[in-house]
């Protein structure tokens, strides 16, 4: 009986696991930035999925919400889903890099936070081809508690051998954080020979 309950387990634990790939093949474009199509394009990944023993997939969750710093607008959202969530979440969308080669490129969005007591952020992260660069080297603004809606910005150059751009928000402990109005730009090119 022992063996066969752990069998079950094991098989509901691997069940549990999110998947390794990408659930989204990766456009030269963003989209909905608006949220009007709810999670379309969008991914909740992090660390707490990677967790060996499975007791941590949960921690985290994600979702979309009727509110924004406007009526009518849609926001989408990542929230710790226990008391004590372990590792971090990003509700996150990710671009090919072909269309931003070489040029400077900046993320802004209006966020919304409650009870954050570590820290949530809204970040770019840019992917090269030997993905070289660990997941927290993003360019990235941190922020801690509640805060009401606000706009928040970050910029990061993209190489010329730049593979992916991965935006959106992220979470670490307790709280949640909600995002919209997303706009990803060019703005400028780069000196590639400095």
């Amino acid at each position: 009986l022992e063996q066969r309950l752990d069998e079950i387990v094991k098989t509901t634990g691997t069940n549990a696991h999110p998947p390794k790939q990408a659930k989204f093949p990766r456009l030269p474009e963003p989209k909905n930035l608006q949220f009007t199509e709810g999670l379309e394009r969008w991914e909740l990944r992090g660390s707490f999925f990677y967790d060996a023993s499975g007791s941590h997939w949960q921690d985290y969750t994600s979702g979309i919400d009727e509110i924004g710093p406007i009526k009518g607008l849609k926001s989408g959202y990542l929230k710790a889903h226990v008391s004590e969530p372990q590792g971090y979440a990003d509700l996150r969308q990710a671009i090919q890099a072909k269309n931003y080669l070489g040029k400077s490129v900046r993320l802004s969005a209006d966020i919304k936070i409650t009870d954050v007591d570590e820290h949530a952020g809204l970040y770019l992260r840019v992917i090269d081809p030997l993905t070289t660069k660990p997941p927290d080297e993003r360019q990235q603004v941190i922020f801690q508690g509640t805060r009401d809606w606000t706009r928040y910005e970050t910029q990061s150059e993209v190489p010329a051998d730049s593979v992916f751009i991965l935006f959106g928000i992220s979470l670490s402990g307790k709280g949640q954080v909600w995002i919209t109005n997303v706009q990803l730009e060019s703005v400028s090119s780069i000196d590639l020979y400095k």
